[in-house]
């Protein structure tokens, strides 16, 4: 398993470089996790033993923001000859097309994040809202909506108040410094997960006072991220930037971006060789395509429709995008 995510992540470092599907890495220990875990993994899909469930954990993580990006990258036709592999003369299926499997069940367990547990809900719903033709809309499933827009929204309000006292960090204390990373990482990724529940489950589309509110106040942290050198994953970047609907705010965000080095692109062989190192990060690509999906919509025939403009800008990427 280890070998398999150190695998997976140089994959990811070599961006449009890849020769493999980075994403073909996480399906094939899902693969062998349901086997060699198969007595480990009770009603709440708990991995008991420490080493495991710390690997388990980082797998866990890598397999939900890869559904994100596979779930809007509308290229199947790709991926259907490297969903099998053959094992000891038998045909043994990937677990990527299992996306509500047991590995999303309610038991948390340690090794898993709340946040990513709730993000993996949110997947989960909007797969169902979605994609599914045959999921009733029934009470339950709305019933089902409501709660869980609930915890997610307690969770973004308790994780904003834990936010509150970050400007009087010392960046000096060691201690501190790495308590409040983790409290703003966990805000910016509860605040993606709540916008993505918003457009992609509850279809708001066009324009959100909630959302720029959100964003404002994300934002303002802006200068104690830098200040406390807290990294923010790129999928949390990614669904905030996007909301950016002002030139004021896509200033903010292209700043911010150009300013954490580990946003910044991986300089790519190919281009290196042809002199060019001034290739845009991933991140950037993605929120650049958006709003330019939002400028060129005709907001006269009604506002595009969220999971369409996310499936444009993630399926126009050469490779899937690796927003982890």
């Amino acid at each position: 398993m280890a070998a398999g995510l150190l695998l997976c992540r140089a994959e990811i470092s070599l961006g449009d470089d890849s020769s493999v599907f980075w994403a073909l890495y996480i399906c094939s220990l899902r693969t062998i996790c349901s086997h060699a875990f198969e007595g480990q993994l009770g009603s709440s899909g708990l991995v008991s033993c420490g080493d495991a469930a710390i690997l388990y954990r980082y797998l866990h993580y890598h397999d939900i923001l890869a559904q994100f990006s596979v779930s809007h990258w509308q290229r199947p036709s790709e991926m259907v000859s490297q969903l099998s592999m053959k094992f000891k003369g038998e045909t043994v299926a990937f677990k990527c097309s299992g996306h509500l499997d047991r590995f999303h069940y309610r038991g948390l367990g340690e090794y898993l994040q709340y946040e990513i547990y709730l993000l993996a809900l949110a997947l989960k719903a909007s797969k169902s809202e979605q994609l599914d033709p045959d999921f009733p809309p029934g009470r339950n499933h709305q019933q089902n909506l409501k709660d869980l827009e609930e915890e997610i929204s307690a969770s973004l309000a308790q994780s904003k108040a834990a936010c509150a006292d970050i400007g009087s960090v010392d960046e000096k204390d060691v201690a501190a410094t790495a308590d409040a990373g983790l409290r703003l990482q966990r805000y910016l990724f509860l605040a993606s997960t709540w916008i993505y529940f918003q457009r992609a489950c509850r279809h708001l589309t066009g324009p959100s006072a909630e959302i720029d509110t959100l964003f404002d106040e994300v934002f303002a942290l802006s200068c104690d991220i830098h200040r406390l050198n807290v990294r923010i994953t790129p999928f949390s970047l990614f669904l905030i930037g996007t909301e950016a609907n002002t030139e004021a705010r896509r200033m903010a965000v292209m700043d911010f971006i150009h300013r954490r080095p580990e946003l910044l692109p991986i300089t790519s062989t190919a281009l290196a060789i042809r002199g060019d190192n001034s290739t845009p990060s991933q991140v950037d690509c993605l929120i650049s395509a958006a709003w330019a999906q939002d400028d060129l919509h005709d907001d006269s025939e009604g506002y595009l429709d969220y999971v369409t403009k996310m499936q444009y800008v993630i399926t126009a990427r050469a490779v899937l995008p690796a927003l982890v």
